[in-house]
């Protein structure tokens, strides 16, 4: 670890663009735009941070649940583990 205690990275930036790619053993890895895609994908990446507050809508919505259960569910949310995958069903994306 740095001094700032940040890890160095295994992962390398794809630039973006039509046709930049890069191989990890078997699998192609492709930036894309999400509408055109190069060829049919069987999967999609995102990134995520461990809260998962980047995808979460901005929208404000009214809930039913007591606002104190609310607070105290808030209160007990654990971040989710960095590294660790989410998976989402294709069709769901």
């Amino acid at each position: 670890m740095s001094a700032k205690g940040i890890r160095p990275s295994n992962f390398e930036l794809i630039q973006g663009g039509l046709h930049q790619e890069t191989a990890y053993g078997p699998v192609r890895i492709m930036a894309a735009p999400e509408e055109t895609p190069p060829f049919q994908i069987d999967a999609m990446v995102f990134e995520e941070d461990t809260w998962l507050v980047m995808s979460a809508s901005p929208t404000v919505c009214e809930s039913d649940i007591h606002p104190i259960r609310l607070m105290t569910d808030v209160m007990n949310a654990e971040p989710e583990t960095v590294g660790r995958v989410l998976e989402a069903e294709l069709a769901d994306v």
